[in-house]
């Protein structure tokens, strides 16, 4: 709910919602595409928000707004049993968001990706990653009239 509110008065705020550029990013987590039994209404939550980002991208195609995974990065609502891990820098994240504010990042509106993955892959993927839909929550299965009617 909070990344819907902040997203709906930023929208707002704009001088044109529909035609000036702007930049959301919003934070993910990888609970959003885990099961974890133990924390299902954060999971849940989260997959929302990555769905949030998809909506958002589609209704104003002026704003590019993304999904970022910033890592592990060591906060007070860290888990003690994920500190044992490598831990990511709030610089890396940051500097991120800061890129994809800019123009080289619009072909990734709608899209979630983690802040640990090389910027220069992404541009050198670009094409990928558009022409197949890649890195959306989506529903994609591989069936065939065969499958479907062995079901029914």
């Amino acid at each position: 709910m909070g990344a819907f509110l902040l997203s709906k008065s930023f929208i707002s705020a704009l001088p044109d919602p529909t035609s000036t550029p702007a930049t959301i990013v919003s934070l993910a987590t990888a609970a959003a595409w885990s099961v974890l039994p133990f924390m299902s209404g954060y999971s849940i939550s989260k997959l929302a928000g990555m769905q949030l980002v998809s909506h958002l991208a589609a209704a104003y195609p002026n704003i590019t707004v993304v999904g970022l995974h910033p890592g592990l990065v060591e906060t007070d609502s860290l888990m003690q049993e994920f500190k044992r891990f490598n831990l990511d820098s709030p610089g890396l994240t940051g500097g991120l968001a800061v890129w994809l504010s800019g123009g080289r990042a619009k072909f990734l509106s709608g899209r979630t990706i983690a802040s640990n993955w090389s910027v220069d892959d992404l541009v050198e993927r670009k094409d990928e990653i558009v022409e197949a839909d890649l890195l959306r929550v989506q529903f994609v299965p591989k069936l065939g009239k065969d499958q479907l009617a062995r079901a029914g």
